[in-house]
């Protein structure tokens, strides 16, 4: 690793100095733009939120050229992203330590958790071109959110279609890669439509990982007497070789999902008081094949909806924000080998926010949920904020948190895995404290938490010749510590080609103690994970980046990952060049399963509208 990171400073040492010759950057003109997140139930300006929180920005979606959330989230730090397959065919993602059933998935804070298994979280139906950014929350999140948010939540916040928008891409690559992509929007007085669609195949880096990929992406907002409705209708289709994804036995795996998400919300509001319900309605299909040369041998497949209402109010006081709600749904799955099974779920929520005088703010909640399988619990938290100066704060958070056994866990059965039909929720709770400071010129979080889980769920097996079974296994306790620091050296020094230095690390440490027993998913987070990411202009409208991560997961050798990229902007869009894994690092991130070797691609793009630049 130190070897790597030399060699790479070193060409970014040569590419500042051959850049100062021939392009110098004007000093830019900052203007913080003040995001409204979702970390609290009351909307809070990320500059006063109390909890860890990050960002992906649209013009950091723009700047990467990557095509799916999966490898968005690659490069956050905290964020565990092990995959599959690669450019978003399948992959496991967790936060902090924890398993990928314990994070929660919300598009425009709607539940994307699978009730049959956390493996389909990230069959997402949108594409890039949707997504206006990207949060991340670090921490328990069941007190704002319920069921599954035990290690964190990751709301992907879409484009509302304000802007008039007709962009075409066009992307191609090794691997027989191809992409083309059409995101369409353009505003009529108060209605809104957006739309985008996309096609995306490859021929596979290796024996049967081909796949192709469908994306569909419909929003509309109109306005009714004094308020705006909005509706989306959102459908992917992914059909892909699945070699070695479950089992390392049978290469000729294949799989196809289908995910269809439709959503309804309106709001209305006074000046001291705001409504605002919501409808939801997500369909999952899943047809695997063990075997495709042999179809009929092994064949599962499970259909899963989950539908439901949330509403959400606010009320000002003079004592500060109190926001009231709650949810009702229903999971049901029809399964070949699960069986049908139908559960009820629902929830209330509090959440009161005290800041009268800008330097102490106290947030405090709960929520009681219901599942008609384990009955009513409640998930209390607080976080606590104290400005220490204009730019910077410190917070404490606690909090308890909980996530309910798939399906898959509750009732699978094949030769090798057996589900458990007794398992219990998991629970957790999580503390932490951290610094963070927000500025122009440069921008840096420091946090430390614990977080103590009981009864959580994993697939465990005594020796290599018993099947995998589902249990609640003991308490495990992870400690963890996470910094990161963003520095535009151009805010410092004018003309100063290099636009960008950004460095995050996270440390992680679990005291479970296995006593023989193997785990398949709570034992192997990543100990150490470091990210530098960097990007400076060759000349006017040529930038460059690199994204340098290096990762240790237990079990596993660490190993390090270089990619780059080149965007060359015109009038009208913008041509790019990128390469992944540069120095054709072989490493997996989950089993046997190896992840593509170097990787070549190239797009266009062109708007009908083009933007100043």
């Amino acid at each position: 690793m130190k070897k790597m990171i030399l060699h790479v400073t070193r060409w970014f040492i040569i590419a500042i100095v051959f850049t100062q010759g021939v392009y110098s950057q004007p000093k830019p003109d900052y203007e913080l733009e003040e995001i409204v997140v979702t970390a609290n139930r009351v909307p809070t300006a990320f500059s006063e939120v109390t909890r860890n929180v990050s960002i992906i920005r649209r013009d950091e979606i723009e700047a990467a050229h990557i095509q799916s959330v999966q490898d968005l989230l690659e490069y956050a730090i905290g964020v565990d992203v092990k995959q599959r397959g690669p450019l978003g065919i399948q992959a496991d993602v967790s936060i902090r330590g924890g398993t990928f059933e314990q994070t929660l998935i919300l598009i425009d804070g709607i539940k994307m958790s699978d009730p049959q298994t956390g493996h389909h979280n990230m069959d997402l139906p949108l594409t890039v071109d949707d997504i206006e950014r990207i949060e991340i929350l670090q921490g328990h999140g069941s007190r704002l959110y319920g069921p599954n948010a035990l290690g964190g939540v990751i709301n992907i916040i879409t484009r509302k279609g304000q802007e008039k928008r007709a962009v075409f891409r066009a992307i191609t690559g090794e691997y027989g890669l191809s992409e083309q992509r059409i995101s369409l929007s353009y505003p009529s007085g108060a209605v809104r439509n957006t739309l985008s669609v996309s096609k995306k195949k490859t021929d596979g880096y290796r024996e049967n990982t081909d796949f192709k990929v469908s994306t569909l992406s419909y929003g509309l907002s109109v306005p009714v007497k004094s308020r705006t409705v909005d509706f989306s209708l959102r459908y992917i289709d992914k059909a892909f070789g699945a070699n070695g994804f479950y089992s390392a036995s049978f290469p000729n795996q294949w799989e196809q999902t289908k995910t269809t998400l439709m959503t309804a919300r309106t709001a209305w509001s006074n000046q001291r008081l705001s409504f605002s319900p919501r409808f939801y309605w997500r369909r999952h299909d899943d047809d695997f094949i063990l075997d495709k040369k042999r179809p009929e041998w092994y064949r599962n497949t499970h259909a899963t909806d989950s539908y439901g209402a949330e509403f959400q109010s606010l009320l000002t006081t003079g004592v500060g924000t109190v926001a009231l709600g709650g949810e009702i749904g229903k999971e049901e799955i029809e399964s070949s080998n699960l069986g049908n099974h139908t559960r009820t779920k629902g929830g209330l929520f509090i959440e009161q926010q005290f800041d009268r005088n800008r330097i102490l703010k106290v947030v405090l909640g709960a929520s009681a949920y219901y599942y008609s399988d384990w009955g009513w619990k409640v998930w209390p938290g607080m976080d606590i904020g104290i400005r220490l100066t204009e730019k910077m704060r410190m917070y404490g958070s606690v909090g308890q948190s909980f996530r309910v056994p798939t399906y898959t866990e509750l009732y699978y059965r094949s030769p090798a895995n057996l589900g458990n039909p007794d398992l219990r929720p998991e629970e957790a709770w999580t503390y932490e404290a951290g610094f963070i400071r927000k500025g122009e010129v440069f921008q840096g979080d420091l946090s430390l938490f614990r977080r103590e889980g009981n009864r959580l769920i994993d697939w465990v097996r005594a020796s290599d010749t018993l099947a995998w079974e589902a249990r609640n296994i003991a308490t495990v306790n992870t400690n963890g510590v996470s910094v990161r620091m963003a520095l535009n050296p151009a805010g410092i020094i004018n003309h100063f080609p290099v636009s960008l230095i950004r460095v995050s690390y996270a440390y992680l440490d679990s005291d479970k103690q296995t006593g023989g027993i193997e785990s398949k998913y709570v034992l192997n987070q990543l100990r150490h994970q470091f990210i530098l990411e960097f990007e400076y202009l060759f000349l006017p409208r040529l930038k460059q980046n690199w994204k340098f991560r290096y990762e240790e997961r237990l079990g596993y050798q660490g190993h390090y990952l270089v990619d780059t990229g080149i965007v060359w902007s015109y009038k009208n869009g913008e041509a790019f060049l990128r390469i992944t894994n540069l120095f054709n690092t072989i490493y997996a991130d989950i089993g046997s399963v190896p992840l593509p070797g170097r990787w070549i691609m190239a797009g266009l793009s062109f708007n009908l509208f083009p933007v100043n630049r």
